[in-house]
């Protein structure tokens, strides 16, 4: 059988606790995010070795024993326009394609 007490901590003590704990916590969540931070950087490195490897073999998906890498290119195209002449006849548009060109990973896991 259980023996419980209705002895009451002081306010004193339980601040102290709190503050402890809260304390811990902080710390903690520092190192998390100073790990985290590491391992970001290094995921970053071997992205674009990954990424530097794909080209060079002119490859765009890759299967390996731990998934499938694919590379991805993704295209956009802008519009820019001119400006309205004085006398309010039909403006003047400048149809510019601007060709934005990005490359990303996407893993495939079976």
């Amino acid at each position: 059988m259980e023996q419980t007490t209705d002895e009451v901590i002081p306010l004193a003590q339980l601040a102290k606790i709190y503050r402890k704990i809260k304390l811990r916590m902080e710390e903690l969540t520092k190192e998390y995010d100073t790990q985290t931070e590491l391992l970001k950087e290094e995921l970053e490195a071997v992205k674009f070795e990954i990424k530097d490897q794909m080209k060079a073999q002119g490859a765009t998906s890759i299967k390996t024993e731990f998934g499938t890498i694919s590379l991805v290119t993704k295209t956009r195209y802008t519009r820019r326009t001119g400006t309205h002449s004085s006398d309010l006849s039909w403006s003047m548009m400048s149809w510019t394609c601007l060709r934005s060109v990005s490359h990303r990973l996407i893993w495939l896991n079976f």
